[in-house]
């Protein structure tokens, strides 16, 4: 859980700390490559760590990852001009994209189905913490210590986690390097076809909205940066609790019955945060359903992936939603009405409109999740 903090971290914190880097390092132009750096670097690296997760091991697979994570975060907290740190974030964004499913595949190596559910649930609260702590994060550590402080402080809890994982699963089998490095049929299912396809539009969805509560917020409502991060809690709360009543059910009422629910759940919370825009209930309803959803298609997908091949089943959901995320959003800002060259939100022509039209695209995109879900699986999943 220390890994995935400082991983989930890594997307957040930087945010507060972009301007003080452009003056220090005195170079803007490449500001917008120091943030995406991370995303684009954890994307592509997401679904290479799973294979190596399957045919060299959890721990050789964590510790590449980890290791990159602090390498990048040296490389960074160092880096004389920003050429050098985007070097560091790229790196950053490596081990980042190692981190967090290698993770979730270790947890579903070492828990029972429901218990797996409640351990999601408690990722659920680490990323929501990250993302509403970030910012705040970085900004205290750039007042009080500098920028560069914002990196060097990966250093000691992530070889502290090294270490924990390296102590847990030193003794794991090796397995064989002669299986293919891509299993063949693993997603000529039409069940894992479903799965993986919803989960990119419900995440598509999901980060359209998030990344528009703070436009919402600070360009219509005008409130602050600190109000845009409350605005978010409904939906951080419901998720975490969402996830957590999850893992209780899920023996009783079945993954296919529960994805159901939170497909529901999602299309409701979006219907509501469209119908008035940015409503904290829509965004607390949306929360609870990507709860449920999240919790049951990381299982759904390890449980119905042959045992060879669990971890490249896994990484390759998590890129396909991360690919929806980073397809979506400039799509729904351009439909909000931002175009490049923009200074501030005042430029936005009927801001408030154009929030809205967003909000119904990510309406559309999480009832298309919901009809996948809702007329493509089966009443009941078969578990291998």
């Amino acid at each position: 859980m220390v890994g995935v903090l400082l991983a989930s971290l890594e997307m957040a914190i930087v945010n507060a700390v972009l301007p003080r880097i452009a003056t220090e390092l005195h170079d803007a132009g490449l500001l917008p490559w120091v943030f995406t750096g991370y995303i684009a670097a954890a994307t592509v690296a997401t679904p290479v760590f799973g294979l190596v997760a399957d045919r060299y091991g959890r721990l050789t697979a964590y510790a590449w990852g980890m290791g990159l994570l602090l390498v990048g975060s040296g490389v960074a907290a160092w880096a004389p001009t920003m050429p050098f740190l985007l070097v560091g974030r790229v790196l950053q964004g490596l081990g980042g994209g190692a981190v967090m499913p290698v993770t979730i595949v270790i947890l579903g190596d070492r828990y029972p189905v429901g218990e797996r559910a409640r351990m999601f649930g408690v990722i659920s609260l680490v990323w929501g913490a990250s993302t509403l702590l970030g910012p705040l994060a970085g900004a205290g550590l750039t007042g009080a210590w500098g920028w560069r402080a914002v990196f060097w402080v990966n250093l000691l809890p992530g070889a502290a986690a090294m270490w924990g994982v390296w102590r847990a699963l030193r003794g794991e089998p090796r397995v064989s390097g002669r299986r293919p490095w891509w299993p063949s049929g693993l997603f000529r299912s039409g069940t894992q076809r479903v799965l993986n396809a919803s989960g990119a539009l419900a995440v598509a969805a999901l980060y359209g909205i998030l990344a528009h509560v703070a436009v919402w917020v600070q360009g219509v409502e005008g409130g602050d940066s600190m109000a845009a991060g409350v605005a978010l809690l409904p939906l951080t709360l419901c998720w975490t609790a969402a996830s957590h009543a999850t893992g209780r059910l899920v023996g009783r009422w079945g993954l296919a019955h529960l994805l159901r629910v939170g497909a529901a759940l999602l299309v409701v919370g979006l219907a509501v945060a469209w119908h008035w825009t940015m409503a904290p209930a829509g965004l607390g309803i949306l929360g609870a359903g990507m709860g449920v959803l999240i919790t049951c298609l990381n299982i759904a997908v390890q449980e119905l992936a042959p045992a060879e091949a669990k971890g490249t089943a896994t990484s390759t959901a998590i890129f396909l939603r991360n690919l929806g995320a980073t397809a979506s959003v400039p799509l729904l800002g351009h439909l909000a009405g931002f175009r490049p060259g923009m200074a501030n939100l005042g430029e936005v022509p009927n801001l408030a409109a154009g929030v809205h039209a967003a909000a119904g695209g990510c309406l559309l995109l999480g009832a298309a999740a919901g009809a996948l879900i809702w007329l493509g699986l089966p009443k009941r999943l078969a578990m291998p």
